[in-house]
């Protein structure tokens, strides 16, 4: 039963003080008490979702297409019934083009096009990680898979954070150059012992094509150089189109090139010079110039 009715839970009551209401306090207090069992989520409430210290479930279907109207339906009455028996979770269900950049949070999860048809395109949200089931689900939407799913991730064996990403490169192909995926990211861009220089690039761009062979150079030189071996610079690549980025690192078109420096990670500085060896190198050397030295 609602809660303030006779046998009904307790209603939650936001805790005031004397030094009044904060906007996020009562926004991530409504988060957690105040939202339904199932919502449609679009670009004027997910903040609410963003907030909440519940994992939010998502599922990813067309809202708008006439023809999936039924199943929208059965996926919402599905999920509330899960809902009742998972009350720790927050469950919505999104458009396929919901996202930051435009279908972006589906993209992401690779599923495949008949999965997200059958209902089966779901995740996982908490605290800026996704988590989706390690294979498609077979069947596509079922109540039983869906709350299988969510009391696994509550319970003592939950799934991995999934990043999209191309397989790891088993040997380098390219002397001097690391190639870069989405699991190995923080791995190799995030070590504080290096200044890692990364170009971004798109397989079909142009210019990143012509650009390669240079990048081909600059990574060999300064692998060969001081620069390598003795301030541990490291010259890298990522196909942006198929690796997840962590924040701070998205493409301003293509290419692009960040310097990633110890101390200042998060924060990338981006290159903007002329494409040439020796462009690039000077930018290393002002790069390195600005290395917060390190405590001993």
């Amino acid at each position: 039963r609602p809660g303030g009715e006779p046998g009904g839970a307790p209603v939650p009551v936001f805790p005031t003080s004397s030094r009044g209401l904060e906007v996020d306090e009562v926004l991530q207090f409504v988060a957690a008490h105040g939202l339904p069992r199932v919502e449609i989520v679009n670009g004027t409430n997910s903040f609410l979702y963003q907030r909440s210290s519940k994992p939010v479930f998502r599922l990813y279907t067309d809202l708008f297409d006439e023809d999936n109207a039924a199943n929208v339906a059965t996926y919402r009455a599905g999920l509330a019934k899960v809902a009742a028996n998972v009350p720790g979770m927050s469950f919505t269900i999104a458009n396929v083009d919901f996202g930051e950049q435009g279908g972006l949070d589906l993209r992401v999860l690779d599923y495949t096009p008949t999965t997200v048809k059958n209902g089966g395109a779901w995740a996982i949200y908490q605290k800026g990680r996704k988590f989706r089931p390690e294979e498609d689900p077979a069947e596509g939407f079922t109540i039983e898979g869906v709350e299988a799913f969510a009391k696994r991730y509550l319970g003592d064996n939950p799934p991995a954070p999934y990043l999209q990403s191309q397989p790891v490169p088993l040997d380098e192909t390219k002397p001097g150059v690391v190639t870069v995926v989405g699991r190995t990211f923080r791995q190799i861009v995030f070590d504080e012992s290096k200044l890692v220089v990364i170009l971004l690039y798109a397989p079909w761009c142009g210019h990143c094509k012509e650009l390669m062979p240079m990048w081909d150079q600059l990574g060999r030189t300064v692998a060969e150089s001081p620069l390598g071996k003795e301030r541990g610079v490291v010259v890298a690549q990522i196909d942006a189109t198929a690796n997840e980025l962590p924040r701070g690192y998205a493409p301003n078109g293509y290419p692009t090139v960040y310097a990633a420096l110890p101390g200042q990670k998060p924060t990338p500085r981006e290159y903007e010079g002329d494409r040439s060896i020796a462009a690039y190198t000077d930018f290393i050397e002002r790069m390195l110039g600005e290395v917060r030295p390190t405590r001993d």
